[in-house]
């Protein structure tokens, strides 16, 4: 009998052996040969998934221990086996690094997760470049758009992949580029539910609404991670930020003080004495102000963070509305400058206070002073200048110089630019003190020694019809008091 040609092959020639007249001891053996050559070809077909998974449970073993000989060589060994496998490239490379072979390794993950073609790569790879350009301490630009880049990648090729979201969200919200991390936060909120609160603290002075919507949706998980890991800075002050938010202070400053009393980081005692002033503020802002838990605020507030500059601002607001009847925020301030503690702020203060009181060369000391401290410092350079030009011994030289310094450091500042216009009328400078009381009286309002001012610069230059115009404008509201040095605001508060 003869069976058709089954083409070359162990099999065809050990069915024509046995099909054909050939001895019975050599179709026999044939047979046993393709047999035995086949278990050879399952034995390597299947021995190489034996030993990676031999190799593979080594290395997770090498790993837990930190044995770094038996790391390198299950890694070894499976890149010979599966050299084509990501993760195992990506943890070759991660080894090459750690022994400090830089250029291999970062080769390998350049590899892995390539910009310049349409291949996706690996999403672990371009998380970890990512991360690597985004250290760059310079904030290179070009740099941040390649980490970008690769975070869009991780995400393109592994959607699940939540880490890689969380990171593209921070590196939007590092920028202040709320709209675009907006869906990347949402996307997150049950693995990363603090970058909620960071966007609602981005958009808190533009859409109310918009922050209102992220603190619900971030609320419950954020709340249920605290419960898991009590002790974590960053949800005790993601927490703690929805509830300021929210404008439930004191549930903030209980929720703070617990934390700062159990671990007194700086971070912890600068959010503590926000919220602190913050819940100043709310006392001093009612119809009728609660004066006594204000006081007992700014004590609490001095004793957490005496240098926070909210502290000090809520201080000199108090000072201002008269609060401090018996002097017990001014005895405050001259105890922290016994100390030496923000020395500039706080002959801020104590000069604003002596201003407020009618003691002006107790109040120019103290600009003065203030100035000397940190010549930075733009309310104590336009405090004093102002002091310099209106208060004898008069020095309009130096006033301006000093004007010109805080106009510089806050251009924007209406006080500053009026002050400095004020003294280029002094020095008959009609142009320049014209230049900053328009400025001024855009942004303040009406205010009668601006157009009195006005007026004068515009006789002095020839147009009467403006003069007289300002001159009028002042007439009107001569029942309004002269202004005084303006009150110390930092910018944005």
């Amino acid at each position: 009998m003869t069976k058709a040609n089954n083409g070359p092959g162990l099999l065809s020639l050990a069915l024509e052996m046995v099909y054909s007249n050939a001895p019975r001891w050599l179709a026999t053996i044939a047979v046993l040969f393709f047999l035995i050559s086949a278990m050879m070809i399952c034995f390597f077909v299947f021995s190489s998934v034996v030993d990676s998974q031999y190799y593979y449970t080594h290395l997770e073993k090498a790993i837990k221990e930190g044995n770094v000989q038996r790391i390198e060589l299950s890694l070894d060994a499976l890149m010979v086996i599966e050299p084509d496998d990501p993760m195992i490239r990506f943890r070759f490379a991660l080894l090459m690094e750690a022994q400090k072979r830089f250029a291999e390794s970062v080769a390998i993950l350049e590899g892995l997760a390539p910009l310049e073609d349409d291949s996706l790569g690996f999403d672990h790879a371009h998380m970890l470049l990512a991360k690597r350009l985004l250290l760059d301490p310079t904030k290179d630009p070009v740099k941040r758009a390649k980490a970008i880049k690769h975070l869009a990648k991780a995400i393109s090729g592994n959607p699940k992949n939540l880490e890689a979201r969380a990171d593209l969200a921070e590196v939007f919200l590092d920028n202040n580029q709320w709209n675009e991390a907006q869906p990347f936060v949402v996307a997150v909120v049950s693995l990363r539910p603090e970058l909620c609160v960071r966007l609602a603290r981005g958009l808190v002075s533009t859409q109310k609404q918009k922050v209102l919507d992220l603190l619900k949706l971030a609320e419950s998980p954020l709340r249920s991670k605290l419960k898991q890991y009590p002790d974590n800075e960053e949800l005790i002050r993601a927490v703690a930020d929805i509830s300021n938010l929210q404008g439930k202070h004191q549930e903030a400053a209980d929720l703070l003080s617990v934390a700062f009393q159990s671990k007194p980081s700086e971070i912890l005692r600068s959010e503590l004495g926000t919220t602190l002033a913050l819940q100043m503020a709310t006392a001093l802002n009612k119809p009728d102000p609660d004066f006594g838990a204000y006081l007992a605020l700014v004590s609490k507030g001095l004793l957490v963070d005496p240098s926070n500059p909210l502290i000090l601002l809520r201080m000199e607001e108090g000072l201002r509305l008269g609060v401090d009847t018996n002097n017990a925020i001014n005895a405050r301030l001259e105890e922290l400058l016994s100390k030496g503690t923000v020395p500039d702020m706080v002959h801020l203060l104590l000069g604003t206070e002596a201003h407020r009181k009618g003691r002006t060369d107790l109040a120019r000391l103290h600009f003065d002073l203030a100035y000397q401290a940190n010549p930075k410092l733009p309310e104590a350079c336009n405090n004093l200048a102002w002091y310099l030009s209106n208060e004898s011994p008069r020095d309009l030289k130096r006033g301006l110089e000093i004007s010109a310094q805080a106009v510089t450091m806050n251009p924007g500042n209406p006080h500053f630019r009026e002050t400095r216009g004020q003294i280029h009328l002094l020095l008959g400078q009609w142009k320049e003190a014209i230049t900053d009381l328009e400025f001024a009286l855009t942004n303040l309002g009406p205010t009668p020694s601006i157009h009195q001012s006005l007026a004068t610069a515009y006789k002095k230059m020839g147009d009467s019809k403006l003069a007289a115009i300002h001159q009028g404008q002042a007439d009107k509201q001569k029942n309004l008091n002269l202004p005084v040095a303006p009150r110390v605001k930092r910018p944005g508060t």
